[in-house]
């Protein structure tokens, strides 16, 4: 059967995931549309190596080898997993460490806080979506690597649908340089307001920073801090 040109990208990630690095398929998508991979213009470099073309096959690289696009995040991970089981590759799950540790160190979240309780997660669920599918309407890797940190930030800063986020930038608005904590209700106040620990307003503060800063191209980190930010409620 003919591989499809688009396999090369999945073969990189593939040989990514294999490798355990916290290389996504975002990475791969990016990489390739800004040329750190030579995926679009590859003909010119085949051109190269084959050098001309000859008689017996009159076509250039340029007809042979050159994508028309770059395909999705999701068709990119679901054809690296549909190769893995055409060749009969027993995968792994993803790197989740290296994963969640990449995402933590990405939104400026304190690590060994809340890794040691996402890992703890992790291995007592050990959900089947951490494994590569040939499913493209499965949900992606990734998109679960970050529910499981969602889980550990809840419970670790104590976010319960209580609308906090939504208090503190109000009365953040409003304070004029005070304590935006001190109008708050007891029961809803932060924990670590008045402290020196990463508290639970430092947090949802963090986010909203990296969320501002994040390019919006960058969808591997920063489509996931604006669903932290609404997760709680």
């Amino acid at each position: 059967m003919m591989l499809p040109v688009y396999s090369t990208l999945s073969v990189c990630f593939l040989a990514c995931h294999i490798a355990r690095e916290a290389i996504l398929p975002t990475d791969i998508y990016r990489w390739a549309m800004e040329g750190k991979l030579p995926y679009m213009a590859a003909f010119t470099e085949v051109d190269k190596l084959l050098g001309s073309s000859v008689k017996h096959c009159p076509l250039s690289a340029r007809q042979l080898f050159r994508p028309v696009r770059v395909i999705g995040t999701w068709q990119l991970e679901a054809a690296a997993g549909s190769i893995a089981q055409r060749i009969g590759l027993q995968l792994p799950s993803v790197n989740f460490y290296a994963i969640a540790q990449r995402y933590l160190n990405e939104l400026s979240l304190p690590i060994e806080r809340i890794l040691p309780h996402a890992c703890r997660i992790y291995e007592w669920a050990l959900p089947a979506e951490l494994w590569l599918s040939s499913n493209p309407l499965r949900v992606p890797t990734r998109v679960c690597v970050m529910a499981i940190l969602i889980v550990a930030l809840r419970v670790q800063y104590n976010i319960n649908g209580q609308g906090i986020w939504e208090e503190i930038c109000e009365t953040g608005r409003n304070a004029d340089g005070s304590d935006p904590d001190a109008n708050l209700p007891p029961s809803k106040r932060p924990e670590g307001g008045t402290s020196e620990e990463f508290g639970t307003r430092e947090l949802l503060c963090t986010l909203a920073s990296a969320y501002d800063k994040i390019d919006v191209a960058h969808v591997s980190c920063s489509h996931w801090t604006k669903y932290l930010l609404v997760v709680q409620n």
